[in-house]
């Protein structure tokens, strides 16, 4: 079938919104904690977005044909994952996922058994998801006709615009954490070099120091606490920063607690 551009706007919206949800879940029941997944703030992933826009455009001939559907799905979804990561990595200076552990991965960015899921989800995305979200679709638009596409790539493109303002700020905060943290290290080892006969360091007062020296807004917190494989070229020690972080913060509350009771 021929998408109009408004179908495609709300079809790449529908489809962020669905990615983000299972991602979220997945990840979270995975981690056993809730995890707020998704590179921009709101709750999309505009990566699944665009890879099922692109494979429901790159597959319309073959929606009939099973097997070409999981061929095609595999092929493209394993060329977009390996670009977006390239994009990402070298925009963004970030790798949101990492596929080393898996056999057969490429630098990480994709694998033959994630490859061979989009595949599957391509078959069913398009023989069982696609029908019905469709209809949905040409009610909304029929709804609101071309206002919903409008709104929807308003709130995106905003949300995309912070976010990139916003992650660049987070790589020069991370730079800047890395090398207070590093001189203070450097300072303390002086001192205990100077002082470890006489006195001991004071552990509470070491993790205020720390939660002095780094205090990340709220995006900032989502990525370090949903995506644990984070990497800052800027920052390389970004991931034990952020363990001692998280483990000051648990000592000084839990510090609070036990003198409040």
């Amino acid at each position: 079938m021929t998408y109009t551009m408004n179908d495609v706007i709300l079809l790449f919206f529908a489809y962020s919104v669905i990615g983000w949800a299972w991602e979220t879940v997945y990840c979270s029941i995975k981690a056993r904690k809730f995890q707020y997944r998704g590179f921009l703030a709101g709750p999309y992933c505009p990566i699944y977005g665009f890879a099922v826009v692109t494979i429901l455009l790159s597959t319309d001939q073959f929606s009939r044909n099973v097997i070409g559907l999981f061929i095609i799905g595999f092929i493209v979804a394993t060329i977009f994952e390996f670009f977006a990561s390239v994009i990402l990595e070298r925009a963004f200076h970030l790798k949101l996922w990492d596929y080393s552990n898996l056999w057969g991965n490429l630098d990480g960015r994709v694998a033959p058994a994630i490859s061979l899921f989009w595949g599957i989800s391509v078959v069913i995305l398009v023989k069982w998801v696609q029908p019905p979200m469709m209809q949905m679709v040409n009610w909304v638009e029929a709804q609101t006709n071309q206002l919903g596409s409008i709104i929807v790539a308003f709130i995106m493109s905003i949300d995309t615009v912070v976010t990139v303002i916003n992650t660049r700020q987070f790589r020069e905060h991370a730079a800047i954490w890395e090398q207070r943290v590093q001189a203070e290290n450097e300072r303390l080892h002086i001192q205990l070099l100077d002082e470890l006969a006489t006195r001991r360091l004071n552990q509470q007062k070491r993790r205020k120091r720390l939660l002095e020296l780094v205090h990340p807004n709220w995006n900032e917190r989502r990525f370090l606490h949903n995506y644990p494989q984070l990497v800052i070229r800027e920052a390389p020690h970004l991931k034990q920063l952020h363990k001692q972080l998280t483990n000051a913060i648990n000592d000084l509350k839990a510090a609070q607690k036990k003198q409040e009771q």
